[in-house]
């Protein structure tokens, strides 16, 4: 009789544990949609936001010494190279990069990626802004990255070189300043020629006065990643 009643009480913890497995799998599916149409209703809610700051410099990340707008400028503007949360080096407008030897890299920059303005990134924007923050007159927190660049050759549209005037450990990681574009950007100052600056970030800056940044997600811009090494 004892023998009976455990194997009725083993049955009947059977069917309710199948029953609890069967409501996980497919009772709370509606719960699981909602949750996921919720989401994807957040992400394209997201489209343009704005940021308030109080007495930031300029939006451009090359002369700013505000910590907000080096934040900030992750969304509008985009680097050669990025470092990941791990300290690891990948692609952001490279295609592909490789070193030549201790005191040389070749670049090849990804092809098709416009700027806010529609115009297209080429190796000619990458060398304008290394010459630019190394002849600027005033102080720029990326100094120091192209310090020892000693030239910039465009091979062709997509394609540069870069040589240094020393071997630096781990340069490419010094490769992670934005890149501005030469046609929208003074030559010698590099401030934006346009009343609102473009860069070729996931967002583009729809407004902007002494307190207010309005960003919107740019619709022009190229985003492939691609994270080759040679």
């Amino acid at each position: 009789m004892r023998i009976n009643w455990i194997k009725h009480v083993f049955f009947t913890v059977i069917i309710v544990l199948i029953g609890i497995a069967i409501y996980y799998l497919y009772g709370d599916q509606d719960e699981r949609t909602e949750v996921l149409a919720a989401t994807r209703r957040e992400e394209n809610i997201v489209s343009e936001f704005s940021i308030g700051i109080s007495g930031y410099d300029t939006i451009n990340p090359i002369l700013s010494s505000s910590r907000d707008i080096q934040y900030i400028s992750k969304l509008i503007y985009r680097s050669l190279l990025r470092v990941t949360p791990e300290f690891r080096i990948e692609n952001d407008l490279v295609l592909e990069w490789s070193r030549l030897n201790n005191q040389a890299y070749l670049i090849r920059i990804q092809e098709g990626i416009h700027w806010h303005d529609g115009t297209l990134l080429t190796g000619h924007d990458v060398k304008f802004t290394i010459d630019g923050i190394k002849n600027l007159q005033v102080n720029s927190i990326y100094r120091e990255n192209v310090q020892y660049i000693s030239r910039v050759e465009v091979i062709d549209d997509y394609l540069i070189r870069i040589d240094l005037d020393r071997e630096v450990p781990f340069f490419e990681y010094m490769l992670t300043f934005p890149i501005l574009s030469r046609e929208a950007y003074n030559e010698y100052t590099l401030e934006s020629k346009e009343e609102l600056p473009v860069g070729t970030g996931e967002y583009r800056i729809a407004e902007m006065n002494e307190s207010v940044i309005v960003l919107e997600r740019d619709t022009v811009a190229d985003r492939v990643d691609t994270n080759r090494r040679v």
